[in-house]
């Protein structure tokens, strides 16, 4: 097991990841970890990985500018899963087929213009998404009974709290509003 308290951890070694775990648990709660070389990824997770972030700051130099492929800022693979509950993440995310991610908290903001690539089970529960691509990501993966609202070009993830139909609110206001006579809210 690894835990991460505080820690700035930074890898500009080409081909290694700058966290790496096969088949054991991490948990990260908080500190600095950035990969310079744009080659691999700055949190990767394999085998039967369990990954827990509870803050901090991750970031990773744009592969397709250095290498011309891209690099994930995140990456699981095998049957990992992750669990984001908090923290600021500047880059994208890949989930492998098998690979778990839920992500219940934190800031993301895909500073090199890559679509996510998904191929595994994502679960988007909360956050913060702060550009389009981000926005989309969550949008696509966005748990059954929470709604995506957006302020100022920022969109933000949270549990609605009515429902009318299929549709969720975040407000009772807003599904008050959107009542029409004779339906139900929930």
């Amino acid at each position: 097991e690894l835990t991460v308290n505080g820690a700035n951890i930074s890898n500009s070694r080409s081909g290694s990841h700058t966290i790496y775990a096969w088949s054991s648990a991490v948990i990260i709660n908080d500190g600095t970890i950035h990969n310079n070389n744009a080659a691999n990824a700055t949190v990767f997770a394999d085998g039967t990985s369990t990954v827990t972030i509870d803050g901090g700051i991750f970031s990773i130099a744009n592969g397709r500018d250095i290498h011309k492929w891209t690099s994930f800022l995140i990456d699981a693979n095998g049957s990992a899963a992750y669990t984001i509950n908090d923290g600021e993440f500047k880059g994208h995310i890949r989930v492998q087929a098998g690979a778990e991610m839920t992500i219940n908290g934190g800031t993301f903001e895909n500073t090199h213009a890559e679509a996510y690539a998904i191929y595994g089970t994502v679960s988007v529960k909360g956050g913060t998404f702060t550009d389009d691509a981000s926005k989309n990501f969550a949008s696509t993966y966005l748990a059954e009974g929470y709604i995506i609202a957006e302020n100022n070009g920022v969109y933000t993830v949270a549990q609605a709290v009515a429902k009318i139909g299929e549709t969720c609110y975040a407000t009772l206001e807003d599904a008050f509003k959107a009542a029409t006579s004779g339906c139900t809210i929930d």
